[in-house]
């Protein structure tokens, strides 16, 4: 296999694309920003996601609008779910101390969830273009570990809920639940041993599979899961809704 057939665009470009560049954004906040306020990045991360995440959802829907077959094709998600959150965010505004909160609170758990998903679903582009076959198993191994890391960090967010039960987010007092301290660490389990039981199983056969597909084709099957497992590391000084 060519190495034109196996990225989009090149090696460097997908790695950092699919997750390299978080995963040494983390890695030099970890290292190196050690002030206790974690304002300015709270704010960075905000205006970056203004130049990042919009232009994504945005392309997105053009996607969907742009052919008046995925419109028929998916009508709950062209009409239905447009107006569910049109009606939402004037809700949102009619009573912003009682829906806003929710609504919030279910933003903040929706894109994780969504991003969990992307990863799995990047993650198999990978390995098809690789030729590294996953079966039902392997598939089910894999959204376990991916979605683990997405419940640890939803844990450790209501971990953090302060004032009566309320965590700040954008300056907004959001619903948060404490959850036993057992769960995070349970669900850390479930992604270690997961990973550390498919890397044991199929280490020969992804040694083979990146010989023939390219050197780092390994990598972009495994990075989009270890950007999420690095993000939701235990590091509360530095996350910016853990503040309290």
């Amino acid at each position: 296999m060519t190495a034109s057939a196996l990225y989009f665009v090149n090696w460097w470009t997908d790695t950092l694309i699919i997750g390299g560049l978080s995963i040494v954004t983390w890695v030099a906040l970890l290292v190196l920003y050690q002030v206790a306020d974690t304002q300015p990045i709270f704010w960075f991360a905000l205006v970056l996601s203004l130049v990042v995440n919009y232009p994504h959802f945005s392309a997105t829907v053009y996607r969907l609008y742009q052919s008046p077959d995925n419109i028929r094709q998916f009508p709950v998600t062209a009409w239905g779910l447009p107006l569910i959150l049109f009606g939402a965010v004037g809700a949102s505004f009619w009573q912003p101390d009682v829906i806003a909160p929710y609504f919030l609170m279910l933003f903040l758990l929706w894109s994780p969830y969504h991003y969990s998903g992307q990863t799995i679903g990047l993650t198999m582009v990978y390995a098809r273009r690789a030729g590294f076959p996953i079966g039902r198993r392997e598939r089910m191994a894999l959204s376990a570990f991916v979605f683990s890391a997405f419940v640890y960090g939803v844990i450790r967010f209501q971990q953090t809920g302060s004032g009566g039960g309320f965590t700040d987010v954008y300056g907004m007092s959001v619903p948060a639940f404490p959850l036993p301290h057992w769960m995070d660490a349970a669900a850390q389990a479930v992604r270690g041993g997961i990973a550390f039981v498919a890397t044991h199983r199929r280490r020969g056969e992804a040694v083979g599979i990146a010989k023939h597909s390219g050197r780092h084709a390994a990598f972009h099957r495994a990075s989009g899961g270890v950007q999420l497992a690095a993000l939701t590391a235990d590091d509360d000084r530095r996350h910016p809704c853990r503040r309290g």
